[in-house]
């Protein structure tokens, strides 16, 4: 993996097609946020080890207009992690929060259901299943999400038929991550997608 700018990790090792990824996972509080990139194009290779601006914020925490104003910018330019954002889905981790952005939504575009109860260690694990254009989201043994981009259930999209189809219509956005991260793998399914 290659660290990118705030925070993204890039496995650069092999290209994933239909396959699972296993990611298991400690918040550090409900609302700790982070997620998990897929489908996104090669054009995230060139945005490795780009030097961007350090994302800062004020002593309450939040984030000054100025800055609010760089990290806009970042976005709509897709510099840094806003690449992936725009040419990629997100899977979400964020137990805490509403359905189009808690732990198994596709961010923005597809809702995650009510998630299981975390286990007493308030470890979890999330596999994330990549078959054709469909993602399929399981947190701790419950399937959460099933998300089809050309579905007619996506939101609609100013500059196309719906939003899941063009992600570069997507909302920016910015908050903590704080999340342990225990184990990943991939195991390639191949077999049980192919055409």
């Amino acid at each position: 993996m290659r660290r990118a700018r705030h925070g993204l990790l890039l496995y650069r090792k092999e290209r994933f097609g239909n396959c699972q990824i296993r990611v298991v996972y400690k918040p550090s509080h409900a609302k700790a946020n982070s997620g998990v990139f897929v489908r996104i194009d090669d054009g995230v290779l060139q945005t490795a080890g780009v030097k961007t601006f350090p994302v800062q914020r004020n002593k309450d925490g939040k984030f000054s207009k100025p800055m609010l104003q760089k990290i806009r910018e970042a976005s709509e330019n897709q510099q840094g992690p806003w690449y992936a954002v725009h040419h990629g889905y997100e899977v979400q981790i964020c137990d805490d929060a509403d359905p189009f952005h808690r732990t198994g939504a596709i961010y923005s575009l597809s809702k995650a259901d009510t998630l299981p109860a975390a286990a007493a260690d308030g470890w979890r694990t999330m596999v994330i299943t990549l078959g054709g254009s469909i993602i399929s989201v399981d947190v701790d043994g419950k399937r959460v999400t099933e998300f089809e981009p050309a579905a007619k259930t996506c939101p609609p999209s100013a500059s196309g038929p719906n939003l899941c189809a063009n992600p570069n219509d997507r909302q920016w956005a910015t908050s903590d991550c704080k999340i342990t991260i225990r184990e990943t793998w991939s195991t390639s399914r191949k077999s049980a997608f192919a055409p």
